[in-house]
C-alpha cells in the first residue's frame, strides 16, 4: 500500500470527527449532560475504523510516531470542533444545528458504506451483517436508556 492509499483510509475518521464532535459540543447547550447513547455511539463507529486506518498505515511503512502524531492532530480537531459546535447553539438558531446534526449523520453513513461496510465484508463475510445488526440493536438500546 503506498503512502497516498494510507492517508486516503484516514480521510473518512477525519471528515466524520469532526461532525461528530460538533454534536457532541450542541448537546452541552443548555446545562444538558453527553448522553451515553452519543458517546457509545461515537466511540463504536470510531473505534475499529481507527484500528484499520492505524494497520493500513503502519503496513504502508510510516513511522509509529508520524501515526500518533496523526491521532494527535485528529484528537486535537475533534476537540476544536466540539468547542464550535458549542458555540454555534449556543449563539445562533436550532437550524444551525439541525443542519450540523445532519451533515454528521450523512458523513458517518457515507463513511460506514465506503469505507467499513465493504472492508468488514472482504474480512468476515459470515459475520459483517450480524455485526452490523448488533451495533444497531446496542445503539437503539444505548437511545432508550437517555
Amino acid at each position: 500500500m503506498t503512502e497516498g492509499v494510507a492517508s486516503a483510509s484516514c480521510s473518512a475518521p477525519s471528515s466524520v470527527v469532526s461532525p461528530e464532535s460538533a454534536v457532541l459540543g450542541m448537546s452541552l447547550v443548555g446545562g444538558g449532560g453527553v448522553s451515553v447513547a452519543l458517546l457509545a455511539g461515537i466511540w463504536v463507529s470510531n473505534f475499529p475504523e481507527s484500528l484499520g486506518s492505524t494497520v493500513n498505515l503502519t503496513s504502508s511503512g510510516w513511522e509509529k510516531k508520524k501515526i500518533r502524531l496523526l491521532w494527535l492532530g485528529i484528537a486535537l480537531v475533534s476537540a476544536l470542533s466540539a468547542g464550535i459546535g458549542y458555540l454555534i447553539v449556543n449563539n445562533v438558531s436550532a437550524l444551525s444545528g439541525v443542519l450540523v446534526e445532519s451533515f454528521a449523520a450523512g458523513a458517518l453513513l457515507t463513511m460506514i458504506a465506503d469505507e467499513m461496510a465493504p472492508q468488514a465484508f472482504d474480512r468476515s463475510a459470515i459475520y459483517a451483517g450480524l455485526a452490523t445488526v448488533a451495533g444497531f440493536a446496542l445503539a437503539a438500546w444505548l437511545t432508550s436508556l437517555g
